[in-house]
């Protein structure tokens, strides 16, 4: 299994964002570190890593989205349907289901979308699919992002007729239909496995 981090909140709450953040002003301003610490209290600090975090989210999701954006049709005038896998957990249970979106937008931040009123967690590639995890003030997201080809959405088309059960599912499981995204092995290249596994080896620490 082969996981790729594009975007970990949780790496904002570390002693390593601090340091990150405090260098990055020292650079900036040409402080020395005496001088960051006379000019700038804690709370300014903090505030420079949420800043730095919402920049490295939007960032990434830019780029998804232009990497989506990409992905021409041959047969329509515009990108392919996405279509998402998902669950949302609740206070009262968790529901889980598809979703057929235009553009990323759509999945992230449209009315009745599954991140409205989320704030994104992590983003990552797992074995070429595409993960995006959130949480809001009373449970959390989950989804994996596909996209249609042109036979999918001619057999999608189909089914909005019919909606015979285990349709979607069929769709989701065919890869000439709804293929996984690889978007970090075509956007950063092929992983290199005997790194990861090196790295992150337990025999090594």
């Amino acid at each position: 299994m082969a996981v790729r981090t594009i975007y970990d909140e949780g790496y904002y709450y570390t002693e390593y964002a601090e340091v990150d953040a405090r260098y990055e002003i020292m650079y900036q301003e040409g402080l020395t570190e005496q001088q960051l610490y006379q000019k700038y209290s804690d709370d300014d600090i903090y505030s420079s890593i949420m800043l730095m975090r919402d920049d490295t989210l939007e960032e990434e999701l830019d780029n998804i989205d232009s990497f989506l954006s990409r992905q021409a049709s041959d047969t329509y005038e515009r990108p392919n349907a996405l279509m998402v896998q998902g669950a949302i957990g609740r206070w009262d249970g968790t529901s889980s289901g598809y979703d057929i979106c235009k553009r990323l937008e759509d999945v992230l931040w449209a009315r009745d979308a599954p991140f409205e009123d989320c704030q994104i967690s992590d983003i990552y590639d797992e074995d070429g699919d595409l993960h995006i995890e959130g949480y809001h003030h009373d449970g959390s997201v989950s989804v994996t992002i596909r996209q249609l080809t042109d036979a999918g959405e001619e057999v999608l088309d189909d089914w909005m007729v019919d909606q015979k059960p285990g349709g979607l599912d069929k769709i989701w499981n065919n890869p000439d239909l709804c293929p996984k995204l690889d978007y970090a092995e075509k956007e950063f290249g092929a992983i290199d496995q005997d790194a990861q596994e090196a790295e992150y080896d337990p025999e090594e620490r």
